[in-house]
């Protein structure tokens, strides 16, 4: 008996430190998506949920991280049709995300690449989920040329 309360003890043990591990990495580390490089010095957007529809107001940051935390280093809002825009951005590799009230915040990791040119090639699509899930996800899609 001694040992069966023993093995029903440690079994439980186990669980209790996978539950604690479990939630611990996913407070700490969301899930993050790396996008390709993006040849342009802005970088254009739009934020969207599960069924595609837009959401304003959305909260966009590029940040870096530094051994203080976060260090936001650019901020917007997305407009009333989910879009957003932060121009002359310097090329190098950052952290971006973008949340709204009552959603779960969407981390990328991006490349920004110099051009001599106001090319946009590129439209990071943000898609969140409601808060409680891991987080949404980001697309890229390509988008028109201009001059």
């Amino acid at each position: 008996m001694r040992k069966l309360v023993n093995i029903c003890y440690e079994i439980m043990k186990a669980v209790i430190e996978f539950v604690f591990i479990f939630l611990f990495a996913y407070s700490v580390f969301p899930c993050t998506v790396n996008i390709s490089s993006i040849k342009t010095n802005s970088i254009y957007g739009r934020v969207i949920d599960e069924n595609k529809s837009l959401i304003p107001n959305a909260k966009i940051q590029i940040y870096k991280n530094t051994d203080n935390g976060e260090e936001i280093l650019a901020e917007t809002i997305s407009d009333e049709n989910g879009k957003f825009e932060i121009k002359d951005f310097p090329a190098g590799k950052y952290m971006i995300k973008a949340g709204s009230e009552h959603f779960a915040y969407s981390y990328a990791s991006v490349k920004l690449n110099k051009t001599l040119s106001n090319v946009k090639y590129k439209e990071i699509v943000f898609t969140l989920v409601p808060i409680g899930e891991c987080s949404g996800w980001v697309d890229m899609q390509k988008i028109q040329k201009t001059k």
